[in-house]
């Protein structure tokens, strides 16, 4: 799986980027209807270009210094969620009690929606290469 994964890294973040965009999309329609799904789509791309880029010039360094790029990427995770967090706080001017609450819920569809997928991509690849 890891190797299909490293394989297929683009298409797989290209199409997360609509799942995150639907997520986020149904999320804070609840709370206010300020933004359709193609606006979320666009806030969602951006704030993936923003990540990759980082991530990409994070990664040079770490080669450089010699430090696991997993390892970073793994510690970096809440970073990349409380920066995506902020966003979503600040295009809907929540309060902090409020924004907390959107994004758990948000995060807590991401993170369904993403098993769901992961689950149904391991039997796919089970079933095409067994």
């Amino acid at each position: 799986i890891s190797e299909y994964m490293s394989k297929y890294f683009n298409l797989i973040y290209i199409i997360s980027i609509p799942i995150s965009a639907s997520g986020s999309w149904f999320t804070y329609k609840i709370y206010q209807k300020k933004y359709n799904f193609t606006e979320h789509l666009i806030i969602n791309t951006y704030y993936s270009a923003q990540l990759l880029t980082f991530f990409a010039i994070i990664g040079v360094i770490c080669a450089c210094f010699g430090i696991s790029y997993m390892d970073f990427s793994f510690y970096s995770l809440p970073i990349a969620f409380i920066y995506f967090w902020y966003i979503l706080k600040r295009l809907y001017k929540q309060s902090l009690f409020d924004s907390l609450l959107y994004f758990f819920i948000y995060s807590c569809l991401y993170f369904l929606v993403l098993g769901f997928m992961s689950f149904f991509t391991g039997i796919l690849i089970g079933i095409l290469f067994s």
